[in-house]
């Protein structure tokens, strides 16, 4: 009803008392109309001390309200920090994240509008990443990173790098270095190219950094690629080969250099590979690579071979239930929902015990195999050539929100996507590469945990 104007005209100057009032000003956050969102900002600005948390207020407000009103959320934003942030308890870290929430919230509303943020708000998040990024504790240099990130804060890459080279904690790194990939590609080609490199870092930072050089799509990122592939360990090659292929240039590179014998052809028998490299039009793909592969045993047939041996070493170990739900939550909850805890972006796992163990350990180790159209990548070019992939999670008035095989969310305006350039590929947004990342005895772990999450009664 909210909705009607005609209600609106009429619930506007009606006789409520002040919390009737601020019920209704609370329902009208919900309703994304300007009417509704004037009443919500006018309820605001008259009673300040209604804002439990303007986080959650922010973003309809500016989504919504009416064109000549904007300058009053910005106002509205400003006063709330001032009171209820001042400088002495900012220095103490962003607890909570309520800082956070208001500047991503201005920003995404102000990208789903179509609108530049004004400089007094630029200036705030500068300020805010840039102390963050500064703090002791991971925890808060996480709310800085996101921000840097969202907001493509320049000023933060000095830190962001310094943070994604060497700090401590492959998360908060993965993080920055993401931050640094978005806010300045080619910037960031010989810090990624270091770290694929570095033979004493995490795997899944590696497997990263080389993701990271595919979305650059530039000659320099291109050609540490493949000067890396000829001695990249098995588990790293198919990460640079996958970030070659999300490029024409890069697709013919790869078949050239796999060719000339300088890698491995089974590469191109990975669906993350062969996926990328169908969508880049190259002629005489098809012929190029049943040449290149002629003889060997099909992928598919490697794969019932692993998950065979691995089925038989499950039946003899004894899993750690503990254990394995935090194997679960550190690679499985940033994209799926269990038993009420992790991020619903992925299929919800509550009772997927009764799927057994045969048909789990393909779930796991061979996600594309049977992909539901709800839950394939979307493959998008932006206009600077960067190719984009992810799980279209929706669309908020100008802005795509996808999210990527780490559960990050990433908010692209339509202004900046190729036309035309949208695909859907056959395959999963979620990793395959899980027999090398969780380590075995943690994997047999991860599975007796899920098998025993059985549906209730």
């Amino acid at each position: 009803n909210l909705k009607r104007d005609d209600i609106m005209a009429v619930v506007v100057d009606a006789d409520f008392s002040k919390e009737q009032r601020e019920q209704l000003a609370q329902l009208c956050l919900g309703v994304p109309t300007a009417p509704a969102a004037n009443l919500a900002l006018t309820f605001l600005q008259s009673n300040p001390k209604a804002i439990q948390n303007l986080g959650d207020a922010i973003s309809p407000l500016l989504r919504y309200v009416s064109e000549e009103r904007l300058h009053e959320v910005y106002d509205l934003a400003i006063d709330f920090r001032a009171e209820r942030m001042p400088k002495r308890k900012r220095k103490d870290g962003d607890e909570g994240g309520l800082e956070q929430a208001i500047l991503l919230g201005l920003h995404r509303a102000a990208q789903e509008r179509g609108i530049e943020l004004p400089q007094e708000i630029r200036a705030w998040a500068q300020e805010y990443a840039i102390s963050n990024l500064a703090a002791r504790r991971g925890s808060i240099r996480e709310l800085g990173i996101e921000v840097a990130r969202e907001i493509k804060l320049q000023a933060a890459l000095p830190q962001l790098l310094e943070i994604a080279e060497n700090d401590i904690g492959s998360d908060l790194r993965i993080g920055a270095l993401i931050a640094c990939v978005t806010i300045d590609g080619p910037g960031s080609v010989e810090m990624l190219n270091r770290m694929m490199h570095k033979e004493q870092e995490e795997l899944a930072l590696r497997q990263r950094a080389a993701r990271s050089l595919g979305t650059v799509n530039n000659d320099a990122a291109r050609a540490h690629l493949v000067g890396f592939l000829a001695t990249a360990p098995e588990r790293l090659a198919v990460e640079v080969a996958a970030a070659l292929a999300k490029s024409k240039p890069g697709g013919e590179t790869l078949l050239a250099t796999i060719a000339a014998g300088k890698a491995s052809p089974r590469l191109l028998q990975e669906p993350p590979v062969s996926a990328q490299l169908a969508q880049q039009n190259i002629p005489g793909l098809a012929e190029q690579i049943e040449k290149l592969t002629a003889g060997l045993p099909s992928r598919d047939e490697q794969l019932r071979q692993v998950i065979e041996d691995r089925l038989a070493a499950f039946a003899k170990h004894k899993p750690d239930l503990a254990r394995g739900k935090q194997v679960f939550t550190k690679n499985c909850g940033v994209c799926h929902k269990l038993s009420g805890e992790g991020a619903k972006i992925g299929p919800e796992l509550d009772g997927i015990g009764v799927r057994g163990p045969s048909r789990l350990m393909e779930d796991i180790l061979d996600p594309n195999r049977n992909v539901d159209q709800a839950f394939r990548t979307t493959l998008l070019t932006t206009v600077e050539g960067q190719p984009i992939s992810g799980l279209l999670l929706r669309q908020e008035g100008k802005v795509l929100i996808l999210v990527d095989s780490q559960g990050k969310e990433q908010r692209l305006s339509e202004d900046d996507i190729e036309p035309d350039s949208k695909q859907v590929s056959p395959l999963s947004p979620m990793p395959a590469n899980h027999r090398d990342t969780i380590p075995e005895a943690e994997f047999y772990d991860l599975l007796g945990y899920l098998l025993e999450q059985k549906p209730k009664e």
